[in-house]
């Protein structure tokens, strides 16, 4: 599952737990990495969103099979138009309306805002309000090279995740590090040494990606 997205093998893990326990947020902001590979994650989960396969996504169901192709009718893109520099508060207006209609086929629609971080500040106001009231059958998935391009307001009321460095995929190196100090970490944690517990985290003061990775890491385990 999420064999083809370009992050951490922490992002997926958190995700894919996330998918399949029914704990996934209505709103997700996926930030790090390309805007390619932001995109091509966010198909992927809207695709777990909608599958009806036993782990999703299956890849092989109507619904996987519809998204990878971008016809699924309950697969909405919002992003900006041609000769635009921004998403303009009437794109996001236009998406309130259409959210408000059930699905045609799968079970909930998912709104992709690809490049988040263009929508002008009316355009994330206007998107306030659906968050705040969200109905159960609407999922949202924004993606940007960062989350602090966004107001706080929109940040507070999605669940963030991160792909990876901006412009850089993480080598299998990198992943194996986050993922041994995860590990390490809880097992601090749980013995209760406070000592070596600073001492460990003391490597992030230098390396704020690997933070973010071993946090990724970490969250599967407990």
């Amino acid at each position: 599952m999420f064999d083809n997205i370009k992050a951490t093998e922490g992002f997926k893990n958190s995700i894919s737990v996330a998918v399949n326990s029914g704990k996934l947020s209505h709103a997700l902001i996926l930030e790090g990495s390309d805007d390619e590979s932001r995109f091509l994650a966010a198909t992927e989960i809207a695709s777990a969103i909608m599958c009806e396969g036993e782990n999703r996504p299956c890849g092989v169901c109507s619904h996987c099979l519809k998204c990878s192709k971008g016809i699924h009718p309950d697969l909405h893109i919002v992003e900006k138009a041609d000769d635009s520099a921004m998403i303009k508060v009437d794109a996001i207006r236009a998406l309130k309306t259409t959210a408000l209609l059930f699905p045609n086929e799968a079970k909930k629609s998912v709104f992709i805002i690809r490049q988040a971080n263009l929508m002008n500040p009316q355009a994330q106001n206007a998107l306030l309000k659906i968050f705040e009231e969200p109905a159960k059958h609407v999922c949202f998935i924004l993606t940007c090279e960062s989350k602090s391009s966004l107001l706080d307001t929109v940040i507070s009321r999605a669940t963030s995740y991160t792909l990876g460095e901006s412009g850089k995929i993480s080598t299998e190196k990198a992943d194996s590090k986050s993922a041994e100090l995860a590990k390490e970490l809880v097992n601090i944690y749980t013995s209760g040494s406070e000592f070596d517990f600073l001492r460990k985290t003391s490597a992030f003061q230098k390396n704020k990606t690997l933070f973010k990775d071993t946090v990724n890491d970490i969250i599967p385990i407990v």
